[in-house]
């Protein structure tokens, strides 16, 4: 850190400003899309032999002992 110079930490800067800034628009758009999944299951109830139940985000499932 002490080598640095003021050309470098100005470019770090200028490089962790577009990473913060790509990385805030990839996670908005992975909040939208669980957001448009939870509303579309929010309406389904069975999956197969499966329960959905989206107050709680637990799927119980049916089985058989062998």
């Amino acid at each position: 850190p002490e080598n640095i110079s003021d050309s470098d930490l100005e470019e770090l800067k200028q490089k962790k400003e577009a990473l913060m800034n790509g990385a805030q628009a990839l996670f908005a758009k992975v909040y939208e899309k669980a957001q448009a999944e939870q509303a579309g299951n929010a309406g389904t109830g069975n999956a197969g032999d499966a329960s959905y139940n989206a107050a709680d985000d637990v799927v119980d499932g049916d089985y058989k002992e062998v």
